[in-house]
């Protein structure tokens, strides 16, 4: 739940079940655009996971968002 409590998410609602109807938050869609790489014009963690899913690739789409998770929670622990 840390990532609906740092604002990378938005739910509808929670539950002792989970969250409901989860949607990346505009903070969310941003990390998406970080560089996947440390190239500077490389592409983002969104351009790579949808290149992944296209070609059925969705175990490295999995990984790919694994890493977009660890680069967000490292700017949240950053505090910036």
């Amino acid at each position: 739940m840390w990532l609906l409590s740092a604002g990378y998410l938005n739910a509808d609602s929670i539950s002792f079940d989970g969250a409901h109807d989860v949607v990346l938050s505009p903070k969310g869609l941003e990390v998406l655009k970080l560089p996947s790489s440390f190239e500077p014009n490389g592409p983002s963690f969104g351009e790579k996971k949808t290149e992944c899913i296209k070609s059925g690739a969705v175990e490295v789409a999995g990984n790919i968002a694994k890493g977009a998770i660890t680069k967000g929670l490292a700017i949240v622990l950053s505090g910036a």
